[in-house]
């Protein structure tokens, strides 16, 4: 039991799901595959939506107005 604490507490220190299974009797193998599946596309689209708020950002920031030349 202890070991499985330690486990989960480093997986919660990454922040990683935890899941026991056993590939000998084939327990939670489908739904830890299916959970680590959800959580890469997960944060897949949380990075890809961070990634073009900071690109609208970036743009943003660095817009400036057009020069004026002789007042036109």
């Amino acid at each position: 039991m202890f070991v499985l604490f330690v486990h989960q507490a480093f997986a919660d220190e990454i922040g990683i799901p935890f899941m026991e299974t056993s590939a000998k009797n084939a327990s939670n193998v489908e739904q830890a595959f299916m959970a680590m599946a959800a959580e890469i596309k997960n944060r897949y689209e949380i990075s890809v939506c961070q990634g073009q708020l900071l690109s609208f950002l970036h743009e943003f920031v660095n817009f400036k107005e057009p020069c004026l030349v002789d007042g036109h």
